[in-house]
């Protein structure tokens, strides 16, 4: 098991130096992309997740106001500002979940050459999306 972990690289957004020499073959982002700014944001998209083959993002395709789930909102942290899904839907409305599913696919993809080959909302928060995207 240990040589598979030697495989595994942890980079920087910032250490461009890093990606320029990098080959990868999946890039991952669980549950982070929606508390960076956006700047941070691109530079993971338009290196890392270009240049692999297989890129697998699952993020929240909304955000939602607090007080909807009965929590008290809070102007000391302006969360609704990072991330590039910031359009405030109903969480719990599964129209509104299919049409912020398709913008949150386009506005992830990597690449001009990479397509979705699996695409699903996450069954525990369908405000999530797993999407799967392959380098063509």
């Amino acid at each position: 098991m240990p040589s598979k972990i030697k495989k595994i690289n942890f980079i920087s957004a910032y250490d461009l130096n890093k990606w320029k020499k990098l080959k990868a073959d999946l890039a991952i982002n669980i549950d982070s992309f929606q508390e960076m700014p956006k700047q941070t944001i691109y530079k993971f998209l338009n290196n890392l997740f270009a240049i692999a083959n297989y890129a697998y993002i699952k993020n929240p395709v909304c955000k939602y106001n607090p007080e909807l789930l009965g929590i008290k909102t809070s102007k000391k942290f302006d969360v609704f500002s990072l991330g590039l899904m910031k359009q405030v839907r109903n969480i719990y409305d599964e129209k509104q979940l299919i049409k912020m599913r398709k913008i949150f696919n386009k506005k992830y993809c990597p690449s001009k050459i990479h397509k979705i080959i699996k695409s699903t909302p996450c069954s525990l928060y369908g405000y999530y999306q797993n999407t799967l995207y392959k380098k063509y």
